[in-house]
C-alpha cells in the first residue's frame, strides 16, 4: 500500500499497487497497475487545475474593478478633502484604460523618457482636459466622489484620529458603489494615502462593512492596497480626484460639466451644512442632468488620444 499526498504522481512503481490518497478529508483507494495510477492522477491534476482557472476566468469576467484615490489633507491645509472612484463595469475597459495611461505617460514625458506617474496636480489645462476626453470615451466606466467641507465636520473640530475619520468617510463612498453595483467586487487603494497602521484596520473596516450591511460572501469582495505608481488606473483615481478637487477650491466648474454624464454618485459632507453645492438641487438631490447628456463616441479616445496643443 502506498500513501501519497494529493500532488503526487506515481513514476517509479512498476507493479501493481493498492493506493491510497487523501484529499479534502476524503480517502480514495485505487488497485491498478503502475501506469494506469499515473494516468488517472495526471488526468485528475489536470481536472482540476483547469476548473481552478476556469473559476478564476468567470470571477475576474464578473467582477467590477473600483480604483480608489484622494485629493486634500484631513489637516489645516486647504477648506476641502476629496475622496474619489473610477469604477470599471468590465476587465476589458480596466485593461484599455491601464494601456491608455500607458501611452499618456510616453506621450506628456519628455522624449525618450515617459513620466513615472501621472499626477493630477501636476497638469497643465490641456493635458487635463486630453485625459478626461480620453476617459470619456468608454462605455463601461463610473465616477463616484465625496467632497468633505473640514471646517463644517465636528470629528475634525474635536480632534478625533485623522485615520479613523478617513476611513468612515471611505465606507461612506464605499457604500455608494457597493449599493450600486451587487456582483463581485475587487477594491484597491493608493497605499501611499494611509499610514501604515491604519491599512489593516481600513481594509478590515470595509470588509465588515460589506459582510454585514451588503450581505457580501468573503469571495464577493476583495480589498487590495498597492503603489500608485505601479498601478496605472490608480493614477487615473488621482486625475478624478484631483480634478473634483480643483473644481471645488477654484470653481472650475468646466471640468465637472465634462464629467458629468460618467458621475453615478457625487457626494457633499455634511450635506446638510455643506455651504458650496456645485451640483445639488436644494433637496440635496443630484441635478437630473448628470444622467441625461449623452456618451461621447466610444470610438474616439484611448485608442487615439487628441494630440496636445
Amino acid at each position: 500500500m502506498l500513501t501519497l499526498k494529493p500532488k503526487a504522481i506515481l513514476y517509479k512503481y512498476k507493479h501493481s499497487a493498492e493506493i491510497e490518497r487523501f484529499a479534502e478529508c476524503r480517502t480514495v483507494k485505487i488497485k491498478t497497475s503502475s501506469v494506469g495510477a499515473c494516468l488517472f492522477f495526471f488526468f485528475l491534476q489536470k481536472y482540476r487545475t483547469n476548473a481552478c482557472e476556469s473559476a478564476k476566468v468567470v470571477f475576474n469576467r464578473l467582477m467590477t474593478r473600483v480604483f480608489i484615490d484622494e485629493s486634500g489633507n484631513l489637516g489645516r491645509g486647504g477648506r476641502f478633502f476629496v475622496l474619489a472612484a473610477i469604477v470599471f463595469l468590465t476587465r476589458q475597459s480596466a485593461k484599455k484604460a491601464s494601456r491608455y495611461v500607458r501611452k499618456m505617460q510616453k506621450r506628456l514625458g519628455a522624449k525618450g523618457s515617459p513620466l513615472a506617474e501621472l499626477k493630477s496636480c501636476r497638469m497643465s489645462f490641456v493635458e487635463r482636459q486630453m485625459l478626461l476626453n480620453g476617459l470619456m470615451a468608454s462605455g463601461d466606466i463610473e465616477f463616484y466622489y465625496l467632497v468633505v467641507e473640514k471646517a463644517r465636520v465636528s470629528l475634525l473640530r474635536n480632534g478625533y484620529p485623522q485615520n479613523l475619520i478617513y476611513n468612515y468617510f471611505t465606507k461612506l463612498l464605499v457604500d455608494d458603489i457597493f449599493t450600486a453595483h451587487g456582483n463581485k467586487t475587487q477594491i484597491t487603494l493608493d497605499e501611499r494615502t494611509t499610514k501604515i497602521k491604519s491599512a489593516n484596520s481600513l481594509r478590515d473596516y470595509l470588509l465588515i462593512d460589506a459582510y454585514a450591511n451588503f450581505n457580501k460572501k468573503r469571495d464577493e469582495i476583495e480589498i487590495l492596497q498597492a503603489d500608485s505608481r505601479m498601478v496605472n488606473n490608480l493614477q487615473l483615481a488621482d486625475l478624478i480626484a484631483g480634478t473634483v478637487y480643483q473644481a471645488y477650491t477654484r470653481h472650475q466648474r468646466h471640468f465637472l460639466d465634462l464629467m458629468r454624464c460618467k458621475i453615478r454618485s457625487a457626494n457633499e459632507f455634511p450635506e446638510k451644512d455643506f455651504s458650496q453645492k456645485m451640483f445639488r438641487e436644494a433637496d440635496g438631490r443630484l441635478l437630473k442632468s448628470y444622467y441625461n447628456m449623452p456618451p461621447l463616441n466610444e470610438d474616439q479616445a484611448f485608442d487615439s488620444a487628441p494630440a496636445l496643443a
